[in-house]
């Protein structure tokens, strides 16, 4: 909180209105600021997921003997995804609700980058990719 002369001498305050409830970095922390810390921390087990992915495709894609053309299609697929799938998602967050749509995006994301490293050819790596997209589009539909 502030002490008596303004300085801050650590990160928990207590409400302005009095009603004691603590305070973390300005925000209330039961309401706000633990939600928000979860839902932060899921965003970035998600985005570092997809991203280790994406400098190793293309040389697991050339190990299985795809050539260029292929390893664009593969790394177009999750893009082309959600490019038909983010308003769907968009819409049935609004019904389904957002906490089961980010956790049912996870499950499928998780699913679809295993499908991923069990891939031998593009035509089974462009269904699993186009999975991938899917799964963002609902996880990232319920942030």
């Amino acid at each position: 909180g502030r002490s008596g002369d303004g300085e801050w001498d650590g990160d928990h305050d207590e409400n302005e209105d009095g009603d004691g409830e603590e305070m973390m970095f300005g925000l209330p922390r039961k309401r706000v600021f633990e939600p928000l810390s979860i839902l932060l921390s899921s965003q970035l087990i998600l985005f570092v997921g997809v991203g280790a992915l994406l400098p190793a495709l293309p040389l697991y894609a050339q190990s299985i003997g795809l050539n260029g053309s292929a390893n664009g299609i593969v790394l177009f697929a999750p893009a082309l995804a959600m490019l038909f799938l983010n308003l769907p998602a968009g819409r049935l967050v609004d019904s389904w609700g957002r906490k089961q749509m980010m956790m049912a995006g996870m499950l499928v994301i998780a699913l679809s980058d295993l499908a991923t490293s069990q891939c031998r050819t593009v035509l089974a790596l462009v269904p699993a990719r186009l999975s991938l997209g899917a799964g963002r589009s609902a996880a990232e539909g319920g942030d």
